[in-house]
């Protein structure tokens, strides 16, 4: 796991098993709220609202340090140009499984948010300037997802490598089913 930088009030850090090594921290981020839609029923003249029949939620939005060497930068590029073929008019489907870890000031973790089958949307322009005087430089990513979770345990070292392996490992064969 990265370092974590008690300087500031909150830390956010990412990843995703199918970009391995590929942890990075995030400045800001923007979780998604949930919308429920809730029918409405009319009974004696007076109205009531049922449970909810579905729910939608926003995009995950977020702006991320980019490293020195400019790895995290060349990753998300790169995966973008990977599900369009520019030869040919297809898409690949390039999904992957992205996992926010909010840690307090004080190092520990508060949860961490899954986020499942995601797709990046946009990422934006990285301005390069000479009398720039800062040391870093950011990246804001737009993802798109089907769903997430969220666990208040955090994720171990080895639980980040098996998390949702792309492309998902194949189940081995049972001895009962081999023939003999």
């Amino acid at each position: 796991m990265k370092t974590l930088n008690f300087a500031q009030k909150t830390n956010f850090i990412a990843g995703s098993p199918q970009f391995e090594g590929m942890e990075f921290f995030i400045q800001s981020a923007s979780l998604p709220g949930l919308t429920f839609s809730l029918p409405e029923t009319k009974s004696q003249g007076m109205l009531h609202y049922l449970p909810s029949d579905s729910y939608s939620h926003g995009d995950l939005s977020l702006t991320a340090l980019i490293d020195e060497d400019f790895k995290l930068y060349d990753m998300f590029y790169n995966e973008m140009l990977k599900s369009k073929d520019l030869t040919n008019p297809s898409y690949a489907q390039r999904y992957f499984d992205l996992y926010i870890q909010v840690f307090n000031n004080k190092g520990n973790l508060l949860f961490t948010e899954n986020f499942h089958n995601c797709l990046i949307e946009k990422i934006g322009d990285v301005s390069l300037e000479t009398t720039d005087n800062s040391v870093s430089q950011t990246i804001q990513i737009d993802i798109k997802f089907d769903w997430s979770d969220i666990k208040h345990e955090g994720l171990t070292e080895e639980q980040r490598k098996e998390y949702n392996v792309y492309p998902p490992k194949k189940p081995e064969e049972c001895e009962c089913v081999k023939g003999d």
